[in-house]
């Protein structure tokens, strides 16, 4: 328990402050992860939108492959 005495602050000051105190201490960490969280699904969502932009690029490189692919392979097949 607390002294009946906190130097020269009175208990009945003292003790409503405590838990107000508490929350704003716990209600400033929720805050301060809720920023970092949103930080991070920014950054994720970002990287997320550069790797599907560079595998739309790889498919359209597939899809010229498979062309020349076919095209080479009724070259060959009217050399035979």
């Amino acid at each position: 328990m607390l002294p009946q005495k906190l130097g020269k602050i009175p208990q009945n000051i003292i003790l409503p402050v405590i838990p107000t105190f508490i929350s704003i201490s716990i209600g400033a960490v929720l805050g301060i992860n809720h920023v970092i969280k949103s930080e991070i699904i920014e950054k994720v969502e970002i990287r997320v939108d550069q790797i599907s932009e560079r595998l739309d690029k790889l498919q359209e490189t597939v899809e010229l492959i498979k062309a020349d692919l076919k095209v080479i392979k009724g070259i060959l097949m009217q050399k035979k």
